[in-house]
């Protein structure tokens, strides 16, 4: 019954195979990633940094975390909950109509990262593919979506005088 519940961790060795190799691949920084705002970039690419960090470190182990790999998975929810502040601040600053949606998802997701970081440290999340392409869907739809609408709405909206 366990495994049926948590039947997403129990996948055959050839899928996970396929997985790790997929899409598994550092995230690279380019002016297609920027949202429009320094302040924010920045704070994306040092973002990127830990994550391909994290990455390399999971895929390329197995078995249960090392300090290391929960120390970086720490420091990605850390630095994503600060993140979320900030960018929520600028964007009530500049009074973004759908700032309530947006820290919503901000939210869900560092709710979602908290979780599977729990799981992590209680040593039931083994499949670190699963955790990873999470991560990087996230960062890539919601940069490349959500926030880079917030943040033309800013630019749009401040006096350029």
């Amino acid at each position: 019954m366990n495994k049926k519940r948590n039947s997403h961790y129990y996948q055959h060795p050839q899928n996970i195979h396929s997985l790790y190799h997929k899409a598994m691949s550092p995230i690279h920084w380019n002016e297609d990633n920027s949202v429009g705002n320094s302040h924010i970039d920045q704070q994306h690419m040092e973002w990127v940094r830990i994550f391909n960090k994290l990455e390399d470190t999971l895929l390329n182990s197995s078995g249960p975390p090392s300090s290391e790999q929960v120390e970086l998975l720490k420091q990605i929810l850390d630095f994503t909950r600060e993140h979320f502040l900030e960018e929520e601040r600028i964007m009530a600053l500049h009074g973004y109509p759908n700032i309530v949606r947006h820290r919503r998802m901000h939210k869900d997701f560092e709710l979602q990262l908290y979780e599977k970081f729990r799981l992590v440290i209680a040593g039931e999340l083994v499949l670190h593919s699963e955790l990873i392409a999470m991560i990087r869907h996230w960062f890539i739809n919601h940069t490349s979506s959500e926030d880079r609408r917030a943040f033309e709405f800013i630019h749009t909206t401040t006096d350029h005088t």
